[in-house]
């Protein structure tokens, strides 16, 4: 079964529209197989756009989402949750950085910043497209925690962690505690 994947294209303002052409972008990823519908935003982050993206997601049942906007860690969590809150896995979800790697990288040549964010976004589309849903793992851990050496850091750190609650295991290749304070 054919993907459908939604692409939103963001101008961050002026910060990408200004060096790179998003209609060109919109246009060349439109043309993929695969996108059912593309957007440009003027702030894809901005809480009206998150709920028309959360909107277009269930109302056209995308199973993928590619955005191409700032960078990663600045909203990778803000549109997976998006995602998720509207029904689709959010690891489905693919951003790709044309401020930084287009329009900032190459605001002295404007042509170069649109084919170069073109590029981009289209293996965002190929990542999307080959994605697998991935499920969250919940991992349990004990709170055990071994301190090596019993010098006075050794100890203070030994004590401050048990009194967080942690089980503490003391090592120390001395056959006395004390480090070098002891000497």
């Amino acid at each position: 079964m054919k993907k459908k994947i939604g692409v939103y294209i963001c101008q961050c303002g002026s910060n990408i529209s200004d060096y790179v052409d998003v209609e060109k972008v919109k246009e060349a990823v439109s043309a993929e197989d695969i996108v059912l519908l593309s957007k440009i935003t003027m702030f894809a982050c901005a809480d009206s756009t998150q709920k028309e993206i959360a909107a277009d997601i269930e109302e056209q049942n995308l199973d993928g989402l590619v955005v191409a906007s700032c960078s990663p860690k600045l909203h990778l969590h803000t549109f997976r949750n998006v995602a998720d809150r509207a029904g689709l896995n959010p690891y489905n979800y693919v951003q790709v950085n044309i401020r930084e790697q287009c329009s900032w990288a190459h605001s002295d040549k404007p042509a170069d910043a649109t084919e170069k964010a073109i590029k981009l976004v289209k293996a965002g589309i190929a990542k999307a497209k080959h994605s697998v849903a991935l499920e969250k793992l919940k991992i349990s851990s004990e709170n055990t925690v071994i301190v090596v050496g019993a010098g006075i850091a050794g100890m203070r750190s030994a004590i401050e962690l048990a009194d967080m609650g942690s089980q503490v295991y003391l090592i120390e290749r001395e056959h006395f505690v004390g480090g070098r304070t002891s000497q």
